[in-house]
C-alpha cells in the first residue's frame, strides 16, 4: 500500500517493486500495489478495513493538496510495523512515524530519487526475505 501524493516517488516505489517481482515470485510471494494519494482515504478506507498482516505500507505523511489531515492519521495498530516504512522528505516527519513505533525509514529527496529507489528495494529485500 502506498500512501503518496507524489507521481514521482510513486513510481520510484513501484520501480522498485518492479526489480524485486520475479525474485518475489521465486518466494511464493505475489506483489501488489494500491496507490492511495489522498488522506481521506486513509480515515474512510484503510482504517474502515481489517487487513491481513502481509501488507507493506509506504508511509508520507500529508499530501500537498490542500486537505486537512494527514497519512499518518493511519491507525498503526493494524499493521505490522515491521512493515512500514516512513519515506517523508521531512525528518521530523520521520521522526513522527518512529514514535508510533516505526523504525524503517527511507527518507525522500526529490535530487535523489535513484538513492531513494535503491533504499526502498534494500528495505522491501529485507521484509521480504530476498538476498
Amino acid at each position: 500500500m502506498i500512501l503518496e501524493d507524489d507521481l514521482k516517488a510513486c513510481q520510484a516505489i513501484l520501480k522498485a517493486l518492479e526489480e524485486l517481482e520475479f525474485e518475489a515470485i521465486k518466494k511464493g510471494v505475489e506483489l501488489s500495489a494500491l496507490v492511495l494519494q489522498e488522506c481521506v482515504f486513509v480515515e474512510e478506507f484503510v482504517n474502515q478495513r481489517d487487513w491481513t498482516g502481509e501488507e507493506i505500507v509506504f508511509l508520507d505523511r500529508e499530501a500537498d493538496k490542500g486537505q486537512a489531515g494527514s497519512f499518518h492519521d493511519l491507525d498503526f495498530e493494524k499493521f505490522d510495523k515491521d512493515r512500514i516504512i516512513s519515506i517523508s522528505s521531512v525528518p521530523d516527519f520521520n521522526e513522527d512515524a518512529r514514535k508510533q513505533g516505526i523504525h524503517r525509514v527511507v527518507q525522500k529527496d526529490f535530487t535523489k530519487m535513484d538513492e531513494f529507489e535503491e533504499k526502498i528495494e534494500e528495505e522491501l529485500r529485507g521484509i521480504l526475505n530476498i538476498t
